[in-house]
């Protein structure tokens, strides 16, 4: 662009700007407290770019409502043209919501952001609005930067932002009421969330936000009551939970995983709610029994979980071998059942070799796994193993049969002598039959016998357990047992 030619642009860059470029200047330098624009202040060539784009938005101003902002927002400036968020046309897939100068628009709700399920930034500036829904935005989960600076809020509920992850909150230039309904934001400031500390927020005729330090805000005290520490499967269980606090506006029990585990039956009403527990099953225990109140400070809860007594009960399950070799069990019960372990019928006696080792517990249920670990075992290892599980209402035992390793010393009579090698004598005598011949002294008269040479694991000549050099060992096949003799 010729130089001549920026001068009536430059001329829009001291002039004081209009309603629409005042928006267009805010997106501009207000992008990194959450509003449309870039992620911090433009210098240099690039904040003359800036006011040159600003004055090409005040040339050619939008001639709807809403306009189109970049591939997913949407920008509405024209002064006073909105009274509410509804309807508004090409919005199901925004990203980004600028809105301002809006006087008319005074409340949020939650039908209004219906259908923005992809917005991120949402700003609301220099507007009417005075009121901001508890649940206004649950039908935008993923909103993370929200700009509602310079409005007419006095308060904001904690429960607007809950479940939201909001890396930025702007309130600046509203006429904030510094009450126990704004403390959550206290707390906010004191922990660095979603920059509220940088803003130094103020409340009119009352002074920094960080004076609510000093008053007396408390969420609702809770305590629960409960006749009986443990009950048996079938019985009916009544709670109590007594609430205390200023400003109680809500309170309950929360049942929801407890619908397979009993029938909940809630009835009274603050400051005493009571719930009935009828007809428990053994899946009650572990889980949590939940009393909750709210207030304009915040939430509380209180949990307590009942026990169902139920008998033991066991499993076992094949030897695995892994470092150690491993045994799996799971046992069952309540109260936990104490163990002990059986091998071929005699009690185990566990050392640092043979032990019982459990797996990290659920926490929401009574069965725990295990295993019996076995340091290398071996063959008389080998057995009968019976786990025994026993509590107050029962008791249980089960057996699994475990092979570790042969036994290296079992072998049969008949089998050849390992390390040896048996062959026919092949020089017949002559007082003997053709192929025998037998070297046994005393032994007169064709015997059928066999030599066995010395070979490895078997003592040859001059080793240790040879009788003498050429000693053999020599058997009488038609006797009942071999060796018979051995000739010196």
């Amino acid at each position: 662009m010729p130089r001549e030619a920026w001068q009536p642009l430059l001329g829009a860059h001291r002039r004081r700007p209009g309603p629409g470029e005042a928006g267009a200047a805010a997106m501009l330098r207000g992008g990194r407290r959450g509003q449309l624009g870039g992620h911090g202040r433009a210098t240099g060539p690039g904040r003359l770019l800036a006011w040159l784009m600003l004055a090409s938005a005040g040339a050619a101003p939008c001639p709807d409502v809403c306009c189109p902002y970049g591939p997913s927002g949407l920008r509405c400036t024209r002064a006073g043209a909105l009274d509410s968020l509804r309807h508004l046309r090409g919005a199901e897939n925004l990203t980004e919501l600028y809105i301002e100068n809006q006087e008319h628009l005074q409340h949020l709700e939650l039908r209004d952001l219906k259908g923005l399920g992809e917005l991120r930034n949402l700003t609301v500036v220099r507007s009417g609005l005075h009121f901001v829904a508890p649940d206004a935005f649950h039908f935008t989960p993923r909103l993370s930067r929200l700009n509602l600076s310079f409005n007419a809020l006095e308060s904001l509920s904690w429960k607007t932002v809950q479940g939201l992850s909001l890396q930025e909150l702007v309130l600046l230039g509203n006429p904030l009421n510094c009450s126990c309904a704004l403390h959550w934001l206290l707390r906010w400031e004191e922990e660095g969330l979603g920059r509220v500390r940088e803003q130094k927020l103020q409340c009119p005729r009352q002074g920094p936000l960080v004076l609510l330090s000093n008053t007396s805000c408390e969420v609702p005290r809770l305590k629960i009551q409960m006749p009986n520490a443990s009950v048996d499967v079938g019985d009916d269980v009544v709670l109590q939970c007594q609430v205390e606090g200023r400003g109680l506006q809500q309170a309950g029990w929360s049942v929801a995983e407890l619908e397979e585990a009993a029938t909940a039956m809630q009835s009274g009403g603050l400051p005493s709610l009571v719930l009935t527990l009828a007809n428990v099953t053994s899946d009650l225990n572990r889980k949590n029994v939940t009393c909750w109140a709210e207030n304009d400070v915040g939430r509380a809860e209180v949990s307590v979980q009942v026990n169902v007594s139920f008998p033991a009960s066991v499993q076992l399950h094949t030897a695995v071998e892994m470092h150690h070799w491993c045994i799996p069990f799971s046992v069952d019960g309540q109260p936990a059942p104490s163990l002990r372990w059986l091998f071929n019928g005699s009690v185990l006696n566990e050392t640092s070799f043979i032990f019982t080792e459990f797996l990290e517990p659920a926490a929401n249920e009574t069965m725990r796994h295990g295993c019996l670990r076995l340091n290398q075992p071996t063959h008389v290892n080998n057995g009968n193993y019976t786990l025994l599980a026993a509590n107050p209402s029962g008791q249980a035992a089960a057996s699994v049969m475990a092979s570790f390793m042969d036994n290296p010393f079992e072998f049969n009579p008949e089998d050849p002598i390992p390390g040896a090698r048996a062959t026919l004598n092949p020089s017949p005598t002559p007082w003997a039959p053709p192929g025998y011949r037998s070297r046994c002294p005393g032994r007169p008269g064709p015997l059928p016998a066999v030599i066995l040479t010395t070979e490895a694991g078997v003592p040859g000549p001059g080793q240790k357990g040879a009788r003498s050099s050429g000693g053999q060992l020599c058997a009488d096949l038609r006797a009942p047992a071999s060796p018979k003799c051995q000739e010196s």
